[in-house]
């Protein structure tokens, strides 16, 4: 009889991160790589772009559909349903040299991306007291955040220095150790209440509802619409190449992002990505303009190329007006020429995530 490890919620939560960034790794990762599929399969740039397009198209038509089928099912199950069909179809998309069979092999495990995704998050919360839930949930959206902010850069880096093939086994390998986790660390995790499917779907009745699924869908569309040719347009018209590493300003506040975790978290996988992180630490509530130049200050000394805010509103404000001021002139004053008067942003920032 297989010995399966004392259950953890510690344990469970970081499994559930790690499936996370796994399966949002496979999902995101192609986006890098349009060109090398479309050589590597002989297709155009166009069809390539497909692989990012029928992904996106099976989780936007299955998103409604499959949490509610899964609803009553054990969630140890749909861990292991999910994973083993992501870690398989992984490994027939690195294996085969069929473009239709890479389609089919991307566009099936899309089916249980958001019964797993969905999942992964309400398990954590439950799988801690209530007053830990939101830490709980905190730890797996930055396998969340991971996945969407690493995917591109390291599948392009294995891509640019091995293959395709060798891209996708990198895939396989982080699903199939998730997989391994789970049958081994994770035990039964019963349904403790079962809501009848037509108490679930009566969230449709709800105006609201239905306005933001029609808008999920719109802008999720025009995200990867444009996903399918980013990376061929920053190949043609940029010449910048696929495995260049970025310098991150990693912006935060106090101490909490340490204290929960999330600094080593997110600092350790954006320096396995190859990535230089620089810091700007101590930004308080309504933060001051001072903290804003030394922001843009280090931007300009180290050639930063993508702000990264870590924490709550204030933060995020800071890292705006550091995206802002990193755009401006020598000759210009960003609160005079730009808050104050209301001017246009210029169009050279650097980007925020």
């Amino acid at each position: 009889m297989k010995k399966r490890l004392a259950y953890s919620p510690g344990r469970l939560v970081a499994i559930l991160t790690f499936g996370v960034f796994g399966i949002i790794n496979t999902e995101m990762g192609v986006v890098g790589i349009i060109p090398q599929i479309a050589e590597t399969f002989g297709v155009t740039v166009p069809q390539a772009g497909w692989t990012v397009g029928v992904f996106a198209l099976v989780v936007a038509v299955s998103a409604p559909v499959m949490p509610l089928l899964f609803s009553g099912t054990d969630r140890r199950t749909v861990m292991l349903l999910a994973l083993g069909l992501f870690t398989a179809g992984n490994i027939v998309s690195a294996l085969t040299d069929s473009f239709a069979v890479l389609l089919a092999a991307r566009a099936l495990p899309a089916f249980l991306h958001p019964a797993y995704v969905s999942m992964a998050f309400s398990t954590a919360a439950a799988s801690v007291r209530s007053e830990e839930a939101p830490k709980a949930v905190s730890k797996v959206f930055i396998g969340f955040s991971a996945g969407m902010v690493l995917g591109v850069p390291v599948t392009s880096l294995i891509a640019g220095h091995a293959s395709f093939s060798a891209a996708m086994t990198f895939f396989a390998a982080v699903n199939a150790a998730t997989l391994a986790a789970t049958l081994l660390c994770v035990p039964r995790l019963p349904v403790a209440r079962h809501i009848s499917y037509g108490a679930q779907l009566g969230v449709l009745k709800k105006a609201v509802m239905r306005r933001s699924l029609i808008a999920f869908t719109l802008i999720n569309g025009a995200m990867f619409g444009f996903f399918s040719y980013m990376s061929d347009f920053l190949n043609r018209v940029t010449e910048v190449s696929s495995d260049t590493a970025s310098a991150l300003l990693l912006v935060y506040g106090g101490g909490s992002i340490k204290r929960n975790g999330a600094y080593d978290d997110v600092t350790a996988a954006l320096r396995e990505a190859g990535n230089e992180v620089i810091e700007l630490s101590g930004v308080t509530p309504n933060p001051r303009l001072d903290k804003v130049f030394e922001g843009v200050n280090l931007v300009r000394e180290h050639g930063v190329n993508l702000i990264l805010a870590v924490g709550g509103g204030s933060v995020i404000d800071c890292a705006k007006f550091i995206s802002l001021g990193s755009g401006l002139g020598e000759d210009e004053d960003l609160w005079y020429d730009y808050v104050e008067t209301g001017k246009p942003a210029p169009e050279n920032l650097v980007p925020l995530g």
